[in-house]
């Protein structure tokens, strides 16, 4: 069996590949949806997380 995308970026890729899926929930769906899924990814990768401040930041 197919193995499954490993995280949302790839899961979003996926998504937009698959023509069957797009097609019965609508172009208008699926663009909006990608849409807000990327930037979410976008805004998640600029936030440092709780870990990476401890991690990163016990110098300062």
């Amino acid at each position: 069996s197919p193995v499954l995308p490993a995280d949302l970026p790839a899961a979003l890729d996926a998504f937009a590949a698959d023509d069957a899926l797009t097609k019965v929930l609508g172009e208008k769906f699926t663009s909006s949806y990608l849409a807000y899924k990327r930037d979410e990814i976008a805004r998640f990768q600029r936030h440092v997380t709780d870990w990476e401040f401890t991690e990163y930041a016990y110098h300062l």
